[in-house]
């Protein structure tokens, strides 16, 4: 099965290097719905993208435990500025059934997306996924 997933991967990442990635939230589900839902553990990915949407790199920035991820947005906009990212797409799994943000998960989003203005950088979007569905925080109006 990990065989298969990888390959997926692969087929996927080549894909997204040679056009723009990502035109909805739902072409960003289906790019990472293998890998983030078969983690355990809270994970947060990051694509960052030049000015035109194409994948500059696509980091696991954080993880943490089967209920909860911790993460520090000071280090997402380090890593945006070493790779000279000008968009970002944050994406992290719920490894229960519910895609709903936390509390906490909305603070940081919105942390991280006041930075990366500060240093002309857009977050698109922060993407949850669980096994119930994903949610938009950009659709809900938290970005």
């Amino acid at each position: 099965m990990r065989l298969l997933e990888d390959l997926v991967g692969e087929t996927l990442r080549g894909r997204a290097e040679r056009q723009a990635l990502f035109p909805t939230p739902e072409s960003v589900i289906d790019f990472v719905r293998f890998d983030m839902l078969g983690r355990r553990r809270e994970t947060l990915r990051i694509f960052f993208l030049d000015s035109d949407n194409h994948l500059l790199s696509d980091d696991i920035m954080a993880e943490g435990s089967v209920a909860s991820l911790t993460f520090h947005p000071r280090e997402i906009i380090r890593r945006a500025l070493e790779v000279d990212a000008s968009a970002m797409i944050m994406v992290h799994n719920h490894p229960c059934a519910s895609p709903q943000p936390s509390s906490e998960d909305i603070r940081a989003t919105r942390t991280t997306a006041a930075l990366a203005a500060q240093m002309d950088i857009r977050l698109h979007d922060h993407l949850v996924v669980a096994r119930r569905g994903w949610c938009s925080m950009r659709a809900d109006g938290h970005v």
